[in-house]
């Protein structure tokens, strides 16, 4: 559980090292607004919501979110890094 909340932190910070401002609060809303939708979705299939399943759901949705996304910044900032030298 710890490791997919050390990709939100890493998300974040490599943000701050490539735009030079944090984007703490678009990461809390894209995580807030998971686990809305993981509500809503799981509220329309089953008629009720089993908020075990629905936290499950989002913190495994977040961990894909934020690995790919870390993928992604890496590679860039390696691109960046290697173009300003």
């Amino acid at each position: 559980m710890f490791q997919r909340s050390f990709f939100i932190l890493s998300v974040h910070f490599i943000l701050v090292e490539l735009l030079g401002q944090s984007f703490l609060w678009v990461i809390l809303l894209m995580i807030i607004g998971a686990a809305g939708a993981f509500t809503v979705l799981h509220w329309k299939m089953k008629d009720d919501v089993e908020i075990h399943k629905v936290i499950k759901g989002a913190w495994r949705f977040n961990f894909l979110l934020f690995s790919t996304g870390y993928i992604v910044l890496v590679l860039i900032g390696l691109v960046h890094r290697i173009l300003s030298v």
